[in-house]
């Protein structure tokens, strides 16, 4: 009999909507922003630190996740995926560049493919991609989020900007809003992508 791999999810209000966070036997696999609230939450003490992190992130205080974080795909785009990991903050690459680094140059288009297909947005920073000519290009989640998302990485910030610059405490407060996200003594994991 195979075994059932233990998943949780948690949701967890952001400026876009929602953050709904998947976690599979110890590591997040997936993150997406939703409209609404929906579905059943199961909220683990990875999809909180991952959560209290994104927090953090969108009120600048965080560059780097610490959280563990697993990528689930084909060769081809775990290949894309692992390239985009080095795109620094506050940097942008395109997908010509990304096609070239992983040694497939004429394949742009199927890097623009395996990029809207990560799992692990704003982690795996596929909001960092920019056509050649320095336009925006697509973003699952919207153009108006991919541009707030590079604006925070610049440190600008519009007028009609989605970000306030408050305490990541304080976002994290909104964050939670499930009572078994906030379980006193909950510790952070050690932070890594798992292989």
């Amino acid at each position: 009999m195979e075994q059932r791999k233990e998943k949780h999810i948690g949701i967890y209000a952001c400026p876009f909507g929602f953050f709904r966070i998947g976690e599979e036997e110890g590591a997040v696999v997936a993150i997406d922003v939703v409209k609404e609230r929906q579905g059943e939450e199961a909220p683990s003490e990875v999809t909180d630190l991952a959560a209290r992190e994104l927090a953090e992130y969108l009120a600048g205080e965080r560059q780097v996740f610490t959280f563990p974080y697993r990528l689930v795909g084909t060769p081809f785009r775990l290949k894309v995926w692992h390239e985009l990991e080095k795109v620094p903050y506050g940097e942008t690459t395109t997908y010509k560049k990304l096609a070239e680094a992983i040694e497939r140059p004429g394949a742009y288009h199927a890097v623009g493919g395996a990029v809207g297909a990560n799992p692990l947005s704003i982690v795996v920073p596929c909001h960092r991609v920019i056509g050649t000519d320095g336009s925006l290009t697509g973003y699952a989640w919207g153009l108006p989020m991919k541009e707030a998302l590079l604006d925070l990485e610049r440190h600008e910030r519009r007028p009609s900007g989605v970000f306030c610059r408050m305490p990541a405490a304080t976002i994290a407060m909104a964050l939670f809003s499930t009572p078994s996200a906030m379980r006193p003594g909950a510790e952070a994991r050690p932070a890594a992508r798992l292989s």
